[in-house]
């Protein structure tokens, strides 16, 4: 391959055998399919099919940089994991910061795809074209921080970048996490494919050049977009708090989520804020992603160790969604959950699930293991999360995931919180149909990175097909992120122009690309994606936000009384449909896949 950007190779490595293939990056395929989310996509449609289950061998999970990673771009330290999702079994990936993707295109490549199942758990070393395994057994039921501490020392090299999952990953939890550096590919259980694979890490190593093909151009175009962020208005509080220092202003707008979603406005939100984080953990400092003067993130020293500062998703799902309003009780949850490998997300849904079934009086301290899981409980928070991780008593429930509490517990399908088996995340919907449809429409489930509209549904009126446009375009946008390799946060956050990654593009590969040609390949990768989840058994079904946005008003607050109007819903669920031209099942149309280079797909959906 003779462009510039990828380091122009596949590695696939079968687990079963130690069968390793390497091949080259195909141009056509790197151009239509730009990288990240976008190989893992399409790679994933031609390897499985309706029959392949997500935790069996023939699952495979696949970790791909962009064509931004590691380079002079803002943010660009971001990889993609995709593979068949245990929580939703359909399509799911997942994307990670820190140094992991820049290392696999140093090694000399582009996408890591992982298939079969290793006799025994080992670690997967990467150095070159070096492949070997080593074993596992020393790691075995440790925490996905400590072990990559642990196996970074035993390979006596700090150039290695190391990814690891915990005991969730382990034994199969259906939420489990991938870890590295402090950061996280949380959704979608990606983490228990790779324990299901025996896999308890992956160490990568490589001394290639990267080329860029303008590096002049990308140099200059780096330091006009550093200036930018730096200087910018929210610059400071968003290196002090990160995207924790937003968990106030969600309250008063009347968003939050209040005890598994009941209510949307909090008493004690000031008591898990930025301000109280700050207030109570003042030995901390920055730490950021590649290139990227951003840094959201914070680690604290505390008596107990290094603490992740909480993002706001961590506190709203482990803080108000569990009526947990101490910071210390909430940044323990965290670590905690960090530690075992769980999806923070998915388990403060969960923790919430079981807290609302018990004041229901539909499960009991007998299921529990003995524990009183009241809110606000603590003590029975962090055992709940133990028991899911190790599978105990009704953590073995929940291990498996929300559908399968909804199966034990019928009744329960009135307040689980869920689209499509994945967890929803931190912002009620009742008030917001461009956000309830962002939800019900990601090809991964109810998980806010796909279309985070709620932002501009607050600020400005729109018609509903205002909003469904402004849904599709954060759907083309923000995985466009994914595919790119880069951060979204500049954009979303702080505003930069979109169109300076058309030129960040461009100068990194050296074919002259516009702004509107990204989206469009984007948009093809999201029709891949439903391809692969009708082909999986989603249909117009599934595309609803749960029970409780239509039929719970919210009790207080700016949007007291209000619930999601069905009528309303299907309205938009058309009109989404036909601007992205797909049938009113919701499959794309013929003319659709033709548009977008897809002509091979439509024999099969």
């Amino acid at each position: 391959m003779n462009f510039s950007g990828y380091a122009g190779r596949i590695l696939e490595i079968n687990l079963t055998n130690e069968q390793i293939k390497v091949r080259s990056l195909d141009k056509n395929f790197a151009v239509k399919y730009i990288g990240g989310r976008g190989f893992g996509a399409r790679i994933l449609w031609d390897r499985t099919d309706a029959t392949t289950t997500p935790l069996s061998p023939e699952n495979p999970i696949i970790m791909s940089a962009g064509p931004l990673t590691g380079l002079l771009v803002p943010g660009s330290g971001k990889t993609s994991f995709t593979g068949l999702s245990p929580a939703t079994e359909s399509f799911g990936d997942s994307n990670i910061g820190g140094h992991i993707g820049l290392r696999l295109k140093q090694a000399g490549f582009d996408v890591l795809i992982l298939n079969g199942k290793r006799p025994i758990p080992s670690c997967l070393i990467i150095q070159n074209d070096k492949v070997t395994f080593i074993s596992a057994t020393p790691y075995i039921g440790k925490g996905a921080f400590q072990v990559e501490k642990e196996l970074k020392n035993d390979l006596d090299d700090t150039n290695f970048a190391v990814c690891t999952i915990g005991p969730a990953g382990e034994n199969l939890v259906r939420c489990s996490s991938i870890q590295s550096e402090f950061r996280f590919a949380g959704r979608t259980g990606l983490g228990a494919v790779l324990g299901s694979k025996n896999i308890k890490a992956i160490a990568i190593q490589g001394d290639h050049e990267i080329p860029i093909a303008e590096p002049d151009q990308l140099l200059k175009l780096f330091k006009k977009a550093n200036s930018y962020l730096k200087e910018h208005k929210i610059a400071d509080i968003w290196q002090r708090q990160g995207t924790l220092g937003l968990v106030e202003g969600v309250n008063e707008v009347g968003i939050l989520p209040v005890r598994n979603f009941q209510d949307a406005v909090w008493e004690y939100t000031s008591e898990i804020s930025g301000n109280k984080f700050e207030e109570v953990f003042t030995n901390w400092h920055a730490h950021s992603c590649l290139y990227c003067n951003v840094a959201c993130e914070g680690i604290a020293s505390t008596e107990k160790g290094l603490r992740v500062r909480p993002q706001y998703e961590n506190v709203a799902m482990l803080g108000s969604n569990i009526g947990i309003k101490d910071i210390t009780e909430v940044v323990e949850l965290n670590h905690r959950c960090n530690e075992l490998g769980l999806d923070t997300i998915s388990a403060g849904n969960l923790v919430g699930l079981v807290m609302e079934a018990f004041e229901r009086k539909m499960i009991s301290k007998k299921e529990c293991n003995g524990i009183e899981p009241t809110w606000g409980n603590f003590q029975a928070a962090y055992e709940l999360l133990e028991m899911i991780a190790h599978r105990e008593g009704i953590g073995n429930i929940l291990a498996d995931g929300i559908r399968n509490f909804i199966k034990t517990f019928p009744q329960s399908i009135n307040f689980a919180m869920h689209c499509k088996g994945l967890e929803q995340s931190g912002y009620d919907t009742r008030p917001l149909i461009g956000m309830s449809l962002a939800y019900a429409t990601a090809d991964i489930g109810a998980h806010h990175n796909r279309a985070w509209v709620a932002y501009h549904e607050l600020r400005k009126n729109y018609t509903l097909k205002e909003i469904a446009q402004l849904v599709i375009f954060h759907q083309h946008f923000r995985p466009l992120m994914d595919c790119l390799g880069a951060c979204r946060f500049p954009w979303i956050e702080f505003e930069i122009d979109p169109s300076i990654y058309a030129d960040f593009y461009s100068f990194c590969v050296g074919i002259k690309t516009s702004f509107q040609q990204l989206i469009e390949r984007s948009e093809a990768i999201y029709n891949i994606t439903r391809a692969i989840n009708l082909r999986r058994g989603i249909t117009r079904k599934d595309d609803y936000p749960p029970p409780r946005t239509f039929n719970d008003p919210v009790p207080q607050g700016p949007f007291q009384g209000k619930v999601l109007e069905k009528d309303k819903y299907e309205q938009i669920l058309n009109l989404y449909y036909e601007l992205r031209g797909w049938t009113e099942e919701g499959i794309p149309k013929k003319e659709t896949l033709n548009r977008l280079g897809l002509e091979d797909l439509i024999e099969y959906i």
